[in-house]
């Protein structure tokens, strides 16, 4: 069976199928075919307003680029409105932090233009990579200024003395004590 695909007067293709030998061949001399979806002609042709009346004689071409340029489009829009998100998840959570940490906890004045200029936007500038760990995490920190805390303001003084009085003190019996001489044999057990 041979069948021929034309195009007015022109021949465009030859479809040829030999059903004994299990043969099929297909000639389209200098041709290309392209097959489009019902959603890329509804897309390209209807929406761009393009009349359609059944005579088209021009090409229809898909530029890949297009095609990638319009998917790296949507993931740049996509990403930017992530990183919209994500800023706004991480600016709430580091006032909430901030206010928690350093005023309640710290008790740290607001007032301070140190406690002012913590602001996220300003971090972020001047520390474009994420700064090495200190020393001291900041939850010791506040466990040294608890520790600090308790230790009072006054220390504790001790008890005044009550002077001896003396009739309380037998002076003879001192007295005695300290004419006795005493030798190194005696002391030693």
């Amino acid at each position: 069976m041979r069948e021929a695909g034309s195009r007015g007067t022109n021949a465009i293709g030859e479809l040829q199928l030999e059903k004994s030998g299990n043969y099929v061949s297909a000639n389209t001399p200098d041709t290309i075919f392209h097959v489009f979806s019902e959603d890329f002609v509804h897309e390209e042709l209807r929406e761009k307003s393009y009349k359609i009346d059944g005579e088209i004689e021009n090409q229809i071409s898909v530029d890949s680029g297009d095609i990638k340029l319009k998917d790296v489009q949507e993931a740049l829009g996509k990403a930017l409105g992530d990183e919209q998100t994500a800023k706004a998840t991480l600016l709430s959570n580091y006032n909430k932090t901030k206010l928690s940490e350093l005023s309640e906890k710290a008790d740290v004045n607001k007032q301070l233009k140190e406690y002012k200029a913590l602001d996220l936007d300003a971090l972020l500038n001047n520390f474009s990579e994420k700064p090495n760990a200190p020393e001291q995490a900041f939850v010791e920190i506040l466990k040294d200024l608890d520790s600090l805390k308790s230790i009072p303001a006054e220390p504790s003084y001790p008890d005044p003395l009550n002077f001896v009085r003396s009739d309380d003190v037998n002076l003879e019996t001192l007295d005695a004590s300290l004419q006795r001489v005493t030798s190194p044999s005696s002391v030693i057990p």
